[in-house]
Parts: structure tokens; sequence; C-alpha cells
């Protein structure tokens, strides 16, 4: 029956996920998402506003919006939760980035990575290329197919 609520299964979140940044994509809407793992990002959490909600892909594309008031800076996801927006993260060096002339979402990718295990997805404003940071290290033009799967295997 409806009224019997169901848990918001991961597998969903991570569908939700990808939806949104297809969207972003397709639109050329700037979007930076850094997905906690076993380092906590308190201190990053607390720049930001505290959002703390299921990840749907209508939420994620309304904080993206250009002009809303938490589109700036990052999201940031703690399993299948939108825990806060307008999050401030450090930026990797430029010459860390080898040549390259990536923007500020591209850096703080890196830099957020470089500093804890968090993966990080960046939708370029250019471009509407997904790029996915690890480690420090950018992977460009991800499948959607396998960004799912990824996720999939992340969100928990």
């Amino acid at each position: 029956p409806f009224w019997i609520h169901t848990p918001h299964h991961l597998s969903v979140a991570a569908e939700e996920l990808v939806t949104a940044l297809k969207s972003l994509s397709e639109a050329r809407i700037g979007a930076i998402i850094v997905i906690e793992r076993q380092v906590a990002l308190g201190e990053f959490i607390e720049t930001g506003v505290r959002i703390d909600s299921t990840i749907t892909a209508e939420l994620l594309k309304t904080i993206f919006y250009p002009g809303s008031a938490l589109h700036d800076m990052a999201v940031v996801i703690r399993g299948d939760r939108i825990i806060a927006a307008r999050v401030q993260l450090p930026l990797a060096e430029a010459s860390f980035v080898s040549g390259q002339s990536l923007g500020s979402r591209h850096r703080a990718a890196m830099g957020i990575t470089s500093g804890s295990d968090a993966s990080c997805l960046v939708v370029s404003e250019e471009t509407g290329i997904i790029s996915l940071a690890e480690n420090g290290q950018l992977t460009r033009n991800i499948d959607p197919a396998k960004l799912q799967k990824y996720l999939s295997t992340i969100i928990s």
C-alpha cells in the first residue's frame, strides 16, 4: 500500500545522481558534487548550507540552476543523502593540474580528492563534459552507464 514507506535504495540514489548529471551536462550547467566516503568532510560541510535530504535529480538540478541561492560551490553527498550545498572546497594548485587549463570546479574536485578518499563529479559549464576526480586525478568524459555502475558501488 502507498502509506508504507519503502527505503530509498542506494541504486535509486545512484540513478537520481546520474539523471541529474545528464540533465546538467545537456544544459551546460556547471556542477560539482562530492561523495563522502570513509574520511568525514565535516570541516568543509560547515562552510555550506545544511540540507539533509534524499538524493533527487530535481533537487540537484534546482541547486545548480544558475542564479539560485545555492548554485555556487559544491554539494556534498553522504550515503543516499544530500548533506549540504554551497560548500567551499580547497583548490588544487594551478601547477598541480599539469598544464591543463582547468576551471575552479575541476581544481576544487582535484583538491578535495587529493586530501581525502572522497570522489567528486564535475559538470563543465563550457563543454557539458562530466568528469570524475579521485585521489587528486581527473578522468574526463565519463560514460553515464559506467558512471551509474560505479556510483552504485560507492554510494553506501
